[in-house]
């Protein structure tokens, strides 16, 4: 979802990033980062990779321009995808966002990999669910 709105933030009415992956340059230093080189390659393989890589990085790629309203959920205790990965991106978008639609981040205290569980699962749900819904003017 990330690399998609950084490419063509005109298609989308909003968009809930949930525990994105955003900095494609650096993930491979974090603890599960050689895990994912077989799903997006190695930046450090060959300047061919890290050029490739470097242009769809969602991170890498935020521009000034209109983006639509965002909710970007990542969880505190993720050992996937780390945290900083939303965190630098919505700050990113935040600073570089042209248009007047909110650029929301949800960080999820206890959350990992996941929406949480039991009532935290719901309410996140609930919070997207309404998101969606104002964002859309529905």
């Amino acid at each position: 979802m990330s690399a998609l709105v950084t490419m063509r933030p005109d298609l989308f009415g909003c968009v809930i990033d949930s525990v994105p992956h955003t900095d494609i340059i650096h993930f491979v230093e974090d603890d599960r980062g050689p895990m994912y080189i077989t799903e997006y390659g190695n930046p450090r393989e060959s300047e061919e990779m890290f050029s490739y890589l470097l242009s769809y990085s969602p991170y890498h790629n935020v521009r000034k321009t209109e983006y639509p309203p965002f909710y970007i959920q990542t969880g505190e205790c993720d050992n996937n995808v780390p945290p900083y990965h939303g965190k630098k991106f919505a700050a990113r978008l935040q600073e570089l966002n042209q248009s007047e639609n909110p650029i929301l981040l949800r960080v999820l205290e206890k959350g990992s990999h996941d929406r949480g569980s039991g009532e935290a699962y719901w309410k996140t749900i609930a919070e997207m669910q309404l998101f969606v819904d104002k964002a859309m003017d529905l």
